[in-house]
């Protein structure tokens, strides 16, 4: 079955949307394994999943993920925090 995720919210650059929620194609809940919505124009976000079957209830929110340049050989990642909506 496919699903379509779509949200209007304006971002500035470094921004992504994500969704992350309860069933695994969307990561259990775990953060690092949302998926990231694709920007389609004034504002508006998508993410189109195909999910099996048997799913009946499905329980998801949105969130901000921030990405900064690594200004730093250290720099051990690309994401800076997460702001959930």
């Amino acid at each position: 079955m496919k699903v379509v995720f779509r949200i209007h919210y304006n971002t500035v650059w470094g921004q992504k949307l994500c969704v992350v929620g309860s069933i695994p194609q969307l990561g259990n809940w775990e953060s690092v394994l949302a998926k990231e919505m694709r920007y389609v124009a004034d504002g508006e976000w998508a993410l189109e999943l195909d999910l099996p079957e048997n799913v009946e209830q499905i329980a998801y929110r949105y969130f901000v993920r921030m990405y900064r340049p690594c200004t730093s050989l250290r720099c051990a990642g690309n994401y800076a925090g997460y702001l959930w909506s």
